[in-house]
């Protein structure tokens, strides 16, 4: 009896463990591997609980005016997801550290390079990117033909759907790890060592101000 109050404990108390450090690490854990699997008329309730799965809004691409890296205004390709995301974390990094004037240049000037190598990026795939999209309504087209819904069908379109979502998780991977990459450039303006709020006291933190800016998005 003592044993299997032991051992019920121990599971208790793994299970609480593993639970908790998912909740406090969501960066490093995600379900996305078993949810996308999922198959049969349940499969878009799995589906929906990752938020923009085939990067339609991600990769939902305008043209606008951009500043290169001689303030000169051009034609770039952006997505309005990650600019408002990138965006959004700059203001907050004002609002939070009480930036001073040369500070908040330098993360305007972070930011016009961030959306120089996005519009550049976006430039050299944009004709991969809009057959894909392009591919994705017409597999919605197909699912939506009644009258045939043999396992051959169904299994043909589960092919199709994986080989999309293949080919746009390359891209997606790509652009959601910029953020992180602008841990050190932030750094340098906004650690304790080197930023001052406008009073001359140290900001409370040391981190960079933006966390990871492609889980700050909202799809």
């Amino acid at each position: 009896m003592v044993v299997l109050v032991i051992l019920r404990l121990s599971l208790g108390c793994h299970f609480l463990y593993e639970g908790t450090w998912k909740v406090t690490h969501p960066r490093e854990f995600t379900a996305e591997p078993f949810l996308t699997q999922a198959k049969g008329p349940t499969a878009p309730l799995f589906y929906g609980m990752l938020p923009d799965l085939d990067g339609r809004k991600r990769l939902n691409i305008d043209t606008v005016k951009i500043t290169d890296e001689k303030g000169r205004e051009k034609d770039g390709l952006q997505s309005a997801v990650y600019v408002a995301a990138w965006s959004d974390q700059v203001e907050q990094a004002k609002r939070r550290y009480k930036l001073s004037d040369d500070q908040v240049e330098n993360a305007e000037k972070v930011l016009a390079g961030y959306k120089n190598v996005l519009s550049d990026y976006l430039t050299e795939r944009q004709a991969e990117i809009n057959a894909y999209l392009k591919g994705l309504d017409l597999l919605d087209d197909d699912r939506k033909v009644r009258g045939d819904d043999t396992p051959t069908r169904r299994q043909r379109l589960w092919e199709r759907q994986e080989t999309f979502r293949a080919k746009a998780k390359g891209w997606l991977t790509d652009l959601d790890r910029w953020a992180p990459r602008c841990r050190p450039t932030c750094g340098t303006c906004w650690t304790r060592t080197n930023a001052r709020r406008r009073d001359g006291s140290a900001p409370t933190s040391t981190r960079c101000a933006g966390p990871v800016w492609s889980r700050s998005i909202s799809w």
